[in-house]
């Protein structure tokens, strides 16, 4: 018995659900599709996929193979989930080139310009600007374009 009202609340939502999608696509002719396949009953063993969406998408899904594809991946179990400690395992880590040192260095003047003198462009040469932390003998200047200001 709680299995049947179950089922008839999903299907409640799933009514309230399409109707949003229609306005949805009548008011902004969105392209979206939203799948729904019901949980097996005594009555309806194997669901029947239901879906709502706009018209390019619907032929796709009307398709018997895409159908059974959809279904059959959603009767499984889910897939494992993977940590993210699992993912870093996976990342290899190239070494800078000079290209990604000189992105690096303009993103940090570009801050520091932002930040202490609410500046949003990097402002390289002047040595009144240089920040406090830039290293002692090294011109001020655009690691990206080499300019400096003619004083």
């Amino acid at each position: 018995m709680a299995n049947a009202s179950l089922t008839k609340v999903n299907e409640q939502y799933w009514a309230s659900v399409q109707g949003k999608v229609k306005d949805w696509i009548q008011k902004t002719d969105a392209t979206v599709l939203v799948l729904y396949i019901p949980q097996p009953t005594k009555r309806n063993p194997i669901p029947t996929l239901k879906f709502e969406g706009s018209r390019k998408l619907k032929a796709v899904v009307e398709s018997e193979e895409v159908r059974s594809a959809i279904s059959t991946a959603c009767s499984g179990p889910p897939p494992p989930v993977k940590s993210f400690k699992d993912e870093m395992v996976n990342i290899t880590i190239q070494p800078w080139t000079m290209q990604v040192k000189r992105c690096i260095i303009s993103n940090l003047v570009r801050q520091y310009m932002e930040l202490k003198y609410g500046k949003k462009r990097d402002i390289w040469g002047y040595p009144s600007l240089k920040p406090e932390w830039w290293p002692n003998g090294t011109d001020f200047i655009s690691p990206n374009e080499r300019r400096t200001v003619e004083l």
